[in-house]
């Protein structure tokens, strides 16, 4: 009954338009605002259970988080789907499941998990972003502020938050697409704010696990492509880098990843491209926008979240090494 009652939500919620109204904060205000929020969301200690959603997918997730002895820790648990933990120790990040099951794994290559949504450099970010104050909501039975944090240009899409006024800790993040219609929601259903957590609550359940990822603390430079930044959408840097084999594929093909701290683009190049019918330029998959280059068989895919003029962009800063 619970996950139908999820899913009848998400039909209205996901089918909603963000609204640039609001109170401008001023930049001091911002930043002051932004840091005290992204620094409650990582090193309070809270628990509960959050609901991912995406066009008719609904997925819930466990988290408890504390920060102990000065060491950083998460477990994040499905409650549906696949069964699976991931237990997070500063950049230290291991995936369990259960001993007879193996599970697909899909870690971001990001440094922040939800609710920590926002990236360090705040001062970086609103560069690019404003931020503006909108109505009290609540949420998981808490007051929670609506902060929109609109694009100061064509080339990066909305993004907004709430956060419970007394500690700060997020509670909802909304992504929106280049039409402003909301695509992306996680928000907690139930939370647990303060108290303590020791390091047993951070013990996996599962015995078998599956992997274990650093996160990267300096990434790797692209050896198959030209970057160059004056071309690139301002505040977009390279966050990610490496290889990946996907089955077909005789090399490995090359993934890496820019981000302004909330909007990303995604760059693929295969340098073992097989396919002549190859449609250079730019195309739309659903709210994904695609900018493709090729030269002999080597194709580059460039894709986001993002307004076309973006990849566009991307196209003209990135080309491929010969």
């Amino acid at each position: 009954m619970r996950v139908s009652n999820i899913a009848i939500g998400v039909a209205c919620v996901i089918a909603g338009s963000v609204a640039y109204a609001g109170q401008s904060l001023t930049p001091q205000e911002a930043i002051q605002l932004l840091t005290k929020v992204n620094n409650a969301s990582r090193q309070m200690t809270f628990s509960g259970l959050y609901v991912y959603q995406r066009g008719g997918m609904v997925e819930t997730s466990r988290i408890s988080h504390a920060v102990i002895g000065g060491t950083h820790f998460e477990k994040i648990e499905t409650v549906d789907g696949p069964p699976q933990e991931l237990i997070v120790q500063n950049d230290a990040m291991s995936c369990y499941v259960p001993s007879q099951h193996d599970a697909p794994i899909d870690l971001r290559a990001s440094d922040h998990f939800f609710p920590s949504v926002l990236p360090a450099d705040i001062k970086q970010l609103l560069t690019n972003y404003q931020a503006m104050k909108q109505d009290v909501e609540r949420v998981a039975e808490n007051d929670c502020q609506m902060i929109l944090l609109v694009p100061k240009d064509n080339l990066r899409n909305p993004f907004r938050f709430c956060y419970e006024p007394s500690t700060g800790v997020i509670l909802k993040s909304q992504r929106f697409n280049d039409n402003k219609e909301l695509s992306e929601q996680m928000a907690f259903s139930q939370i647990k704010l303060g108290g303590e957590l020791d390091r047993s609550a951070f013990k996996p359940k599962f015995p078998k696990k599956i992997g274990t990822w650093q996160r990267q603390s300096k990434v790797p430079q692209p050896d198959d492509i030209l970057v160059n930044y004056k071309n690139l959408p301002a505040g977009f840097k390279l966050v990610h880098g490496g290889k990946r084999q996907f089955p077909g594929k005789s090399k490995p093909i090359s993934h890496y990843l820019f981000s302004d701290g909330l909007s990303s683009v995604s760059v693929f190049v295969d340098k073992s491209a097989e396919d002549a019918s190859v449609q250079n330029g730019l195309t739309r998959k659903g709210a994904t926008n695609v900018y493709v280059e090729s030269e002999g068989n080597v194709v580059m895919m460039i894709l986001g979240e993002v307004p076309p003029s973006s990849v566009q962009l991307f196209g003209l800063g990135l080309e491929i090494k010969k």
